[in-house]
């Protein structure tokens, strides 16, 4: 959030999602360039991207510690059509043609697509991660409900 901290803490006040809220940058930017802005802002922004990636291989950490998680596109379409997923972990670029699967999904041209669908649907989180950081989950995690 940006602003004078009269502005922020009026918006802070009235806003029905504070905890979305990642940081704050003081002062007043109407005239700033959103070059500039964007300079200022991205410390902030990195900082949250950085805490959030920790989180989330922490959480994966305890998952797997605790036999809480399946692995692989077969594996997980089934646990999601179980309902029993709570956090989907999908490398950024990760896609599968049907026919490239086992499951009995059709009709479609991405199951990893729709396995996301799916996930959200249920009120599942889903988390897109860097190509290459779930290479020991077969690209694709599926944390289960506890």
């Amino acid at each position: 959030m940006s602003g004078t901290e009269r502005n922020q803490a009026a918006f802070t006040s009235i806003t029905a999602y504070p905890g979305v809220i990642i940081g704050r940058v003081n002062g007043d930017h109407t005239a700033t360039s959103l070059l500039d802005l964007g300079d200022i802002v991205w410390p902030v922004v990195k900082r949250a991207m950085a805490s959030a990636g920790e989180k989330v291989e922490r959480d994966l950490e305890a998952a797997t510690r605790a036999h809480n998680i399946v692995f692989g596109i077969d594996a997980v379409v089934k646990s999601v059509d179980s309902g029993v997923g709570a956090t989907l972990l999908v490398e950024d670029g990760y896609a599968i043609e049907p026919e490239q699967s086992r499951s009995l999904i059709d009709d479609c041209d991405n199951v990893v697509d729709l396995v996301i669908d799916k996930v959200l649907a249920l009120r599942g989180n889903v988390i897109l991660v860097e190509d290459g950081s779930l290479s020991m989950f077969q690209r694709i995690a599926l944390i289960l409900r506890a």
